[in-house]
């Protein structure tokens, strides 16, 4: 499909937020639930959902995808759990669990192999014209 229609990131990943919306609001007419009470703090909490976690966090996502690289995008995503357990430890005074912890010393792991392996590749030689 990328090499056929070439869509950007963010095209791309707004056709499957658009799709992922259609089957979660079949999906809340389908399952049983209360009605939903809209007050001030509950749209607010939605626009910020809306705006901020999701339409600018995936702006800024496809802004680095498309301009680094694969590895460096990659790497940086993996720290974002990690941060969000040291954020919570330090403003809301959540400790870690072991199995975080175990998580953490993980994903620090897989970052610093994949660090060092992507350093020791050489360089691929570009194709023929």
């Amino acid at each position: 499909m990328f090499e056929l229609h070439r869509p950007s990131p963010l095209a791309f990943t707004a056709w499957q937020m658009l799709l992922g919306t259609l089957l979660l609001i079949v999906a809340a007419w389908l399952i049983p639930s209360r009605p939903i009470v809209w007050s001030g703090a509950m749209i607010y909490g939605l626009l910020y959902s809306a705006v901020l976690a999701t339409s600018l966090a995936w702006t800024l996502w496809s802004f680095v995808v498309e301009r680094l690289p694969t590895t460096v995008a990659s790497l940086s995503a993996l720290g974002v759990p990690i941060g969000a357990v040291l954020l919570s430890w330090a403003l809301l005074h959540e400790r870690p669990s072991a199995m975080e912890r175990i998580g953490i010393v993980l994903i620090v792991l897989g970052l610093l192999v994949t660090s060092t392996a992507g350093a020791r590749r050489a360089p691929m030689p570009d194709p023929p014209a």
